[in-house]
């Protein structure tokens, strides 16, 4: 076998599986190969070869909508076009369809050109460019780690041909493309490693200290799920460091990560456990077992320690001293957003909305909205949503408009609403009052017409008819 072919099976094997050994942990290959799925994307690229312009645009838009499901089945459809036609035909075509110059058109731009130019025009490389563009835009629009990797991978495709088309699709992926970066870093072709090595560089992720600088809890539970998938021994500290986050997306991507890496992290496990309980853990126990008594001690002083701030908080507002009340409870939703029992903390917020409703009816808006989200589906919701009507129905007399519905409506949702009843009978009885009022002015009205006419009818009686 030639040291291309080699190269091709294996870049071939490594798109479709997510680098060698390191599928576990990833779901979608399984999905995205399904027979029906993969003969949907080669109906849609085989339209990309359309005489009709509009239907190779069309096919193209198409493929962008298919979805992370669709990831492998793309990667297969590159690994397939990898050997493709001569590098040189590749970069005659690219630079014919860039705008102007090289380095002057964005990556759209250049698949644009490619899909404005025919087949027939674009010559014996069309399918492999326009196919290649069109599946790295819907890589890009995917951008989780396996299609970063898919994309990027394209950079050794015609001895760099598409480089500039890459590096410009993961300039505008920025951090999400540090995941699939660190994965192409750990493939086993000397050439994709140096040159995802050097990407990162360039994102300014060179240590797996910098790569997870991020304010994003998204990227960063990527970042460290990629960290374990490639058993990056580098980046076992960094990872242990996460696995009891505050946010549980971070924290269970970390410990998923520390599990992925099997036996190079029981040195690990084994001292964090020791330091945290005082004393070793026993030699006989089994690295899962190790795991999960580590993160069980983990969880119960992290547990405690929010609990103790709960419970400060609710004596608090037991007091009456609300703010103090819910300042206490967002510090604690800040580090425990996923808390389990933040049904508890909804009354201290209503009480509180409550006693804004007059003075500052957007902060109590503000409160009672953030109470809705603690508890959607809890006792409190349609007292909090009577509220909320209350303050709309508030809002609009502010504005000059005097509309009872709001009221009406808070007073359905909760009858003990007395400020609701207080405002729909200060509007019924301003309404009866203009209504006597105007009944009054009517009655005057009438009198004064009644006198009027009577005097037309005496006067007209005394005046005697002139003779002819």
């Amino acid at each position: 076998m030639t040291r291309n072919a080699l190269w091709t099976g294996m870049v071939a094997v490594a798109l479709a599986l997510g680098v060698p050994a390191l599928a576990r942990g990833s779901e979608e290959a399984g999905t995205a190969s399904s027979t029906a799925g993969r003969a949907a994307l080669v109906a849609l690229l085989g339209q990309l070869e359309s005489p009709d312009r509009n239907m190779r645009r069309a096919a193209a838009h198409s493929v962008d909508t298919l979805g992370a499901a669709s990831t492998a089945s793309m990667a297969s459809e590159l690994a397939r076009l990898r050997p493709g036609r001569p590098p040189v035909e590749v970069t005659r075509l690219l630079e014919r369809a860039r705008p102007h110059a090289a380095q002057d058109g964005g990556a759209d731009d250049v698949l644009d050109g490619v899909l404005d130019l025919s087949p027939a025009e674009g010559g014996l490389a069309y399918a492999q460019v326009v196919t290649t563009l069109c599946l790295m835009r819907a890589l890009a629009h995917i951008a989780t780690p396996d299609a970063v990797l898919a994309l990027a991978m394209v950079a050794m495709d015609s001895r760099g041909a598409f480089v500039l088309e890459v590096r410009r699709r993961l300039a505008g992926l920025g951090e999400r493309a540090t995941a699939g970066l660190v994965l192409m870093s750990h493939v086993h072709a000397a050439a994709a490693e140096k040159w995802a090595i050097s990407e990162l560089e360039t994102l300014g992720t060179r240590t797996p200290g910098d790569a997870v600088q991020t304010k994003s809890k998204e990227v960063l539970a990527d970042v460290l799920t990629a960290y374990g998938r490639v058993q990056d021994v580098d980046a076992l500290p960094v990872v242990m460091s996460f696995v009891n986050a505050d946010r549980g997306l971070v924290r269970n991507a970390a410990r998923d990560a520390i599990a992925a890496y099997g036996d190079p992290a029981v040195p690990r496990l084994r001292e964090a456990y020791g330091l945290l309980v005082g004393e070793a853990a026993p030699n006989e126990w089994p690295p899962a077992w190790l795991r999960r008594k580590l993160f069980e001690a983990l969880d119960r002083i992290r547990l405690e320690d929010v609990e103790t701030r709960v419970r400060a908080g609710l004596a608090l507002a037991q007091d009456g001293r609300f703010v103090e009340a819910v300042a206490d409870f967002d510090d604690v939703l800040a580090r425990q957003p996923d808390w389990d029992k933040k049904g508890e903390l909804v009354p201290a917020y209503v009480f509180y909305a409550q006693s804004l409703v007059d003075s500052d009816p957007r902060l109590a808006r503000d409160m009672l909205e953030k109470a809705l989200r603690l508890d959607e589906s809890g006792p409190r919701v349609p007292q909090i949503q009577s509220l909320l009507a209350l303050l709309e129905g508030k809002a609009l007399e502010r504005r000059g408009i005097v509309d009872e519905e709001p009221f009406r409506r808070a007073l359905v949702l909760d009858p003990g609403n007395a400020e609701a009843g207080a405002e729909v009978l200060r509007i019924e009885d301003q309404a009866t009052s203009r209504k006597k009022k105007w009944t009054r002015r009517a009655m005057e009205a009438s009198g004064a017409l009644a006198v009027v006419s009577v005097l037309i009818l005496f006067t007209g009686k005394r005046r005697r008819p002139r003779r002819a």
